[in-house]
């Protein structure tokens, strides 16, 4: 079947046993549902294939042998074609917000009962509280022998990358709070987004310690990306093989709408 798809996440690579990397993206189809692509060797593709967040593509899917969960396709990758240019941000984000605003939900507690009931398995909210920003050490820091020989391995219909994925050497978190949270303690949940790992290896590469390249990569997803003039929301999604266990996929981050004289006279 044919889809068009608005994209919104790209989740960080991992080693794949069919391809040499693969991503897990999300995004959201014309009809306006959620949907996952995986795999997709993103560092594989032609630079024409090669899409951005807030792009729409088309492409031809099928539903996966594997991944029950309903959003979950794969994609035909050679049925890819980008079309046009990432929507604007203009007028406080408005043409992202009229595709992807109409999905968000109330609550990441709200996502979980869903997926108890219907097996939802990804969804966007607005975080109540983001109360920090932390990270702990990868334990290996680096990739076992297994998966650096599914990096090095040989695909007959890609090229392979131009030099072997690097591993993040940290997990980075966020702690929160969600409306109406039912939880006792705050959430605390993983990031996979890829642009945090790639902004991680640039601040690696530009800062004299590792101690400030953690504090760099802090002050974007901490301080800017949740600060005060941004309506952040969160995209999250489950583990095929753990359903109740969600992470964050990325971040919505549009600025606050301001209230206009005229509204604020009614």
């Amino acid at each position: 079947m044919e889809k068009e798809v608005l994209i919104v996440v790209k989740a960080y690579p991992n080693p794949s046993r069919s391809l040499i990397e693969a991503s897990c993206v999300v995004g959201i189809s014309r009809d306006g549902q959620f949907i996952r692509l995986y795999p997709i060797p993103f560092r594989q593709l032609e630079f024409q294939e090669r899409f951005r967040k807030y792009q729409w593509i088309k492409l031809q899917v099928e539903t996966p042998r594997t991944d029950r969960r309903p959003e979950s396709f794969r994609p035909q990758l050679n049925t890819m074609k980008v079309l046009g240019k990432p929507l604007s941000t203009h007028r406080n984000w408005k043409p992202r917000r009229d595709v992807i605003m109409p999905l968000c939900s109330n609550s990441l507690c709200d996502i979980q009962d869903a997926q108890k009931t219907d097996r939802t398995s990804i969804g966007l909210f607005r975080p109540a509280e983001i109360l920090d920003f932390d990270w702990e050490p990868e334990k290996p820091p680096h990739w076992t022998p297994a998966e650096l020989d599914r990096l090095r391995q040989e695909d007959m219909f890609l090229p392979s990358p131009e030099n072997i994925l690097e591993k993040i050497p940290y997990t980075f978190r966020y702690r929160f709070r969600c409306e109406g949270c039912r939880n006792k303690e705050p959430h605390y949940m993983k990031i996979v987004d890829w642009e945090l790992g790639m902004l991680f290896r640039r601040m690696q590469q530009e800062c004299s310690t590792i101690e400030e390249a953690l504090a760099k990569v802090r002050q974007k997803w901490f301080g800017d990306l949740c600060g005060p003039d941004k309506d952040t929301h969160f995209f999250v999604g489950n583990m095929g093989a753990h359903p109740t266990s969600f992470l964050i996929l990325g971040v919505f981050w549009p600025p606050v709408q301001q209230e206009s004289p005229q509204m604020s006279l009614f």
